[in-house]
């Protein structure tokens, strides 16, 4: 679009009509500089792909599995398709016991084991640490974020929760003929065990 509307004059200007190269080489400062503004260059750091777990003979495998796939997707061999598939679990087991093996040395090795097996947590899910974004609790409509405040409003809430369910058994007490405190309502309430 911009090519469209430039105006060629200076390529070809009265000093160098003889010239071809010097034609070329402002015709060529023109358009890289036209094409460069339209088109920036952007660098992307991509994350490092390398996997620890992924062996010579894994890739070999990998490679041989496509190679079996490509015949077996035109053939009608029962035959082959019952050795690709046994392939396939078997090259699925081995990749699996591979991670396995990679990630528990990785955990063994480290120093901060936690640390170490949040981040490969992470690396799995492909979920990043975002450090940067903060608790947020909507409170009766109201997006709170402030952690002080978020710390009472967990504080008040249980403690009244707690409050509120002593003195509703209270009042269950008085309402009942037997007067049974609060602790054997618990027990009475509490009588089978929860499943695990």
């Amino acid at each position: 679009m911009n090519l469209s509307y430039k105006n060629w004059d200076n390529v070809f200007n009265s000093t160098c009509d003889n010239d071809v190269n010097a034609i070329f080489n402002n015709f060529l400062n023109t358009y890289l500089r036209i094409f460069y503004h339209s088109f920036p260059l952007h660098t992307y750091l991509g994350r490092n792909k390398c996997k620890g777990w992924l062996t010579k003979g894994i890739l070999m495998s990998c490679k041989h599995k496509k190679n079996l796939y490509l015949p077996c997707r035109t053939s009608n061999g029962i035959v082959l398709k019952r050795f690709y598939k046994k392939y396939c679990k078997s090259l699925t087991s081995t990749i699996q016991l591979a991670k396995t093996l990679y990630f528990n040395h990785l955990i063994s090795q480290s120093e901060n084991k936690t640390k170490t097996a949040c981040n490969i947590i992470r690396s799995l899910t492909n979920k990043q640490a975002n450090s940067s974004e903060e608790p947020v609790l909507n409170i009766t409509g109201k997006l709170i974020t402030s952690p002080q405040i978020l710390a009472d409003t967990f504080s008040d809430y249980f403690s009244n929760t707690v409050e509120k369910s002593v003195t509703k058994i209270m009042k269950q007490d008085n309402n009942d003929f037997n007067k049974i405190s609060y602790k054997q309502y618990s027990v009475n309430a509490f009588q089978q065990p929860f499943h695990q």
